[in-house]
C-alpha cells in the first residue's frame, strides 16, 4: 500500500531540524524563535567579553578582537596602516614627557646663562632640572643682585626655594651677589649649598669686611637657620667622596628626576694645593640628560681641565659653559678633543678692559678660545658687550643664553639668545668690526702675532667650521 504523501499546507507550516540523532518537524514561528534566542545569546557574550571582560583586564580582550578583526578581514594595505597607526600610539606613550624620538622619557632641562646688569664679567647661571630650582654661582659682584633675584623670581613665581646653591670658588665674579639684603641667601631658601674645599692662604674667613668673609658668613647664618630654616653645607670633595646618588645630604650624584642627573666631578685641586690662584680650585659639576651632557667647570684652567680629563670620565657634551669667562688660559686643546662641544656659552663682557693687563690679548672671549673652538663649533654665544675704552659701558651680546631640552637626544637641545637670538659670536658686528681694539700681541696657542688697530676685532680662523 502506497505511503500517503504529506500535504503541501504541512511542508509550508513546518521545518525539519536535528535533535540528537533524529530529525523532527517544528513549525516555523517556533523555528524563527530559537534563531532569534540564539542570535541574542551571541550578542550578550561579545557583549560581555568585550565591555565587561576587556574592562576588568585592562582592555586586552578588546584590543585582541579588534587586531584579529582586521587580520582576518581588511585588506593588505589596510593591516599595514592599522599596523602604522598602532607602533605610532605605542611610541607616543612611551614617550609621555618627552620629545619625539626618544624611547624613555626624561625630566626637562632648562639653563640660563644669566645678563648680570653691569659691566664686570662674572659667572650665574639658573638651571631648572626637573622640578628642581639650582643656581652656579652669584657674580659679578654685589651690585649685581638686583638683576639675579629680580631674574629669578621671575622665573620661579611664588616658589623661592633653590633646591641646590653651587658657588665654584672665592673670586667676587662668582659669589658677590651671595650675602647682604639684596643677595641671593636672603630672598631665597637654599636647600643644599655646594662650594669650594680649598681657597687662597690668603683668604680669611672671619674677616666680616672682605668679599670672601661675607659670603662665609652669610652662607654659614643660612646653615645655622637665619629666618626660616637650616641649609645643609657640603663641600665638593665631601660629595665626590659619598659616592653615592640620592635628592638629600652629601652625594656624588644628585637625582633630578626621570633620567636627568647632576653630578660632582672630581677636581685634583679640591685636595692639593694650588700655586696659581683662586681658579683652579672651582667645583666642576655636570648634567647628565639621557645622552646628553652638559658641563660647567667654573674658571678651571689649563692644568686642572688636564687633570678632570686624568680624574674622570669625561665625553662629548652638548653644552659646555667655557671655563674661565672665555680667556686663553682655559678651555685648552687637550679637554676640547675630549668633551667636543656642540653648543658654547661664554658668560664675560666682550671686548672690555677690565682687568690690569691692558692689552688685546686679555681681553674676553680670547683669540685663542677662539682658535681652539672654531674646528668643534661655531655655535658660540657671548652675554655681554662692552666698550674697550669705557670699562662703565656695557649692552647685551646675546643678553641671557637659554638651553633648553625636553628629550634624551643632542636634537632635541637648542640654545638662544634672549638679544640676538640666534646669532652667533663669529657672525656678530663686533666680532667682525675693525679698529676698536688696541695693538699688542695675540696668542695663537702654538705662535703669537701682533695685533693691529687695524684689523677686526677677532677672527675665524681657516678651517674653521662655516
Amino acid at each position: 500500500m502506497a505511503h500517503k504523501k504529506p500535504s503541501s499546507s504541512h511542508k509550508n507550516d513546518s521545518v525539519k531540524i536535528r535533535v540528537g540523532h533524529h530529525r523532527t518537524r517544528v513549525p516555523w514561528w517556533l523555528f524563527i524563535i530559537l534563531l532569534v534566542v540564539a542570535a541574542l545569546a551571541v550578542s550578550g557574550y561579545f557583549v560581555y567579553d568585550t565591555f565587561v571582560k576587556g574592562k576588568a583586564n585592562g582592555g586586552s580582550s578588546s584590543a585582541t578582537n579588534s587586531s584579529s578583526a582586521v587580520s582576518s578581514s581588511a585588506p593588505a594595505s589596510s593591516v599595514a596602516t592599522s599596523s602604522t597607526s598602532s607602533s605610532s600610539n605605542a611610541s607616543s606613550s612611551a614617550n609621555s614627557g618627552a620629545s619625539s624620538g626618544s624611547e624613555t622619557p626624561v625630566a626637562s632641562l632648562d639653563i640660563y646663562l644669566m645678563e648680570l646688569g653691569n659691566a664686570h664679567t662674572g659667572d650665574s647661571i639658573y638651571i631648572k632640572a626637573g622640578q628642581n630650582d639650582i643656581l652656579i654661582d652669584a657674580g659679578s659682584n654685589s651690585s649685581s643682585a638686583s638683576t639675579l633675584v629680580s631674574f629669578l623670581k621671575g622665573k620661579m613665581g611664588d616658589d623661592h626655594e633653590l633646591e641646590y646653591v653651587v658657588a665654584t670658588h672665592a673670586h667676587t665674579d662668582h659669589i658677590g651677589a651671595f650675602y647682604g639684603t639684596a643677595g641671593i641667601f636672603a630672598n631665597f631658601d637654599c636647600r643644599t649649598i655646594i662650594d669650594f674645599p680649598k681657597y687662597g692662604t690668603d683668604k680669611d674667613p672671619t674677616s666680616t669686611t672682605s668679599i670672601f668673609g661675607k659670603y662665609i658668613h652669610a652662607r654659614d647664618a643660612k646653615v645655622s637657620g637665619g629666618s626660616s630654616f637650616g641649609a645643609e653645607h657640603y663641600t665638593a670633595l665631601e660629595c665626590y667622596n659619598a659616592n653615592s646618588e640620592g635628592t638629600t645630604g652629601a652625594h656624588r650624584y644628585y637625582t633630578l628626576g626621570d633620567n636627568l642627573k647632576m653630578e660632582i666631578l672630581y677636581n685634583y685641586y679640591y685636595d692639593h694645593a694650588q700655586s696659581g690662584g683662586e681658579n683652579d680650585y672651582s667645583v666642576c659639576l655636570q648634567f647628565i640628560q639621557g645622552d646628553n651632557h652638559y658641563l660647567f667647570c667654573g674658571d678651571c684652567e689649563e692644568d686642572s681641565e688636564k687633570l678632570l680629563l686624568q680624574n674622570n670620565s669625561l665625553q662629548h657634551c652638548v653644552f659646555y659653559k667655557a671655563d674661565h669667562h672665555g680667556s686663553k688660559t682655559s678651555t685648552c686643546p687637550d679637554f676640547m678633543k675630549v668633551i667636543t662641544p656642540k653648543y658654547v656659552g661664554i658668560s664675560c663682557v666682550a671686548g672690555n678692559y677690565e682687568y690690569s693687563q691692558k692689552a688685546f690679548d686679555y681681553t674676553f672671549p680670547c683669540q685663542r678660545t677662539i682658535n681652539t673652538l672654531a674646528p668643534i663649533t661655531k655655535s658660540i654665544m657671548v652675554t655681554s658687550l662692552g666698550d674697550a675704552k669705557d670699562t662703565s659701558v656695557f649692552s647685551s651680546f646675546n643678553g641671557t643664553i637659554h638651553v633648553a631640552s625636553s628629550g634624551s637626544k643632542e636634537s632635541d637641545v637648542t640654545m638662544v639668545g634672549s638679544v640676538n637670538e640666534n646669532t652667533y659670536l663669529k657672525d656678530s658686528d663686533w666680532f667682525k668690526a675693525v679698529g676698536n681694539q688696541e695693538g699688542g700681541a695675540v696668542d695663537e696657542g702654538e705662535t703669537t702675532c701682533t695685533h693691529q688697530t687695524s684689523d677686526p676685532n677677532r677672527y675665524w680662523p681657516e678651517g674653521g667650521v662655516d
